[in-house]
């Protein structure tokens, strides 16, 4: 665990690089983002706070305990997080027209959307149930923020719009699972509602699905898995069987080879192709979930259990090989993820 928490820890106090300085040459991200500056981009600071939080919560006695939560404590205070609202802008402002400025420029309802917004949700999950003075301290400071992306989130739900099926950050089916869980612990029923319908509409008639088609040369994310680990939430397991078993069929065969075989990566230090260390480690964590959904008998499931766990090696070796701007300020994330997902007798 040292490697992932040296990189967390200096993750979320490292200003530079940052994405910011492509849209801005008057603030400096500190100034812009005073909760989520580090970590090269915003998204990555939110979810590496997740990850030292994670740790805290279920690792006893952790060395870097105290400059964790003096780390944090400087982050997380309620004048920071208020003032990161700011960077969502306002009902009916424009939003831009290119999609990468959409996701990445602040100051606008649509910055962030669907990834950062989800890994907000999931770092308020991770504070709702921790009875220790910081942690409840860090939830009630991010209480005004989690409130903002509910609202955005439930509206954009709410249009109604198709679905992002790309291996990257605006893929919704990824950030859908994690609002998901945040609508259901958090107690979040309105939310919930929404999220079931969008499912229902939108993946439910899915079938044969192109696995073949898979990895795009810059993904993170497989989205065929993402999209069967939001529909683990949305449907019953008996119903979610049937579903997986005609968006997927022959699980081990031709058409989904691909889909089972670990991405090779040929350079961890390159900031796209590093990319492929993390879609080693989040189609792990996708193939367990939906093992673990799916009937003992499966012969789907057991090929999903042997897969995983070729990914899993290889993904999390991954940890060791790059550096902060290629995989260094992200993927740390995705392996503390994964092993919340490995089932026990894994």
């Amino acid at each position: 665990m040292d490697r992932l928490v040296t990189l967390g820890l200096h993750g979320i106090q490292r200003e530079y690089p940052n994405s910011l300085e492509r849209f801005s040459e008057k603030q400096k991200p500190h100034e812009a983002h005073p909760a989520f500056y580090g970590c090269y981009d915003w998204h990555s600071a939110v979810h590496t706070h997740w990850m030292l939080i994670r740790l805290l919560k279920t690792i006893a006695k952790l060395p870097e305990a105290e400059a964790i939560r003096k780390a944090i404590n400087a982050n997380l205070t309620a004048q920071n997080l208020q003032r990161e609202i700011a960077n969502f802008g306002h009902p009916g402002q424009p939003i831009p027209a290119e999609p990468h400025l959409a996701f990445s420029k602040p100051g606008q309802p649509a910055f962030e959307r669907p990834y950062g917004w989800a890994w907000v949700l999931q770092l308020a999950v991770e504070l709702s149930d921790w009875d220790d003075p910081d942690g409840q301290e860090w939830a009630a400071n991010l209480q005004p923020l989690t409130r903002k992306i509910t609202e955005l989130y439930s509206q954009f739900l709410r249009e109604n719009r198709p679905p992002n099926r790309e291996g990257q950050h605006r893929n919704d089916a990824f950030s859908l699972s994690l609002a998901f869980d945040y609508a259901r612990k958090c107690g979040q029923g309105e939310l919930e509602q929404l999220l079931v319908r969008y499912g229902r509409t939108h993946y439910f008639g899915d079938t044969n699905y192109p696995a073949h088609a898979e990895p795009g040369p810059a993904d993170f994310c497989s989205p065929a898995l993402t999209e069967a680990v939001f529909m683990t939430r949305v449907l019953a397991p008996q119903p979610f069987a049937e579903w997986f078993e005609n968006f997927l069929p022959e699980i081990g065969g031709e058409e989904t080879a691909s889909l089972l075989q670990p991405v090779r990566v040929t350079d961890h230090n390159d900031p796209y192709l590093s990319h492929l260390d993390g879609l080693n480690v989040s189609r792990a964590w996708c193939m367990y979930r939906v093992a673990a959904t799916l009937p003992q008998a499966s012969a789907s499931r057991a090929a999903l259990l042997r897969s995983a766990e070729e990914h899993a090696r290889d993904g999390v070796s991954a940890i060791f090989a790059g550096n902060f701007s290629s995989s260094g300020h992200w993927l740390s994330t995705f392996v503390v993820y994964l092993l919340g997902a490995i089932p026990e007798n894994g």
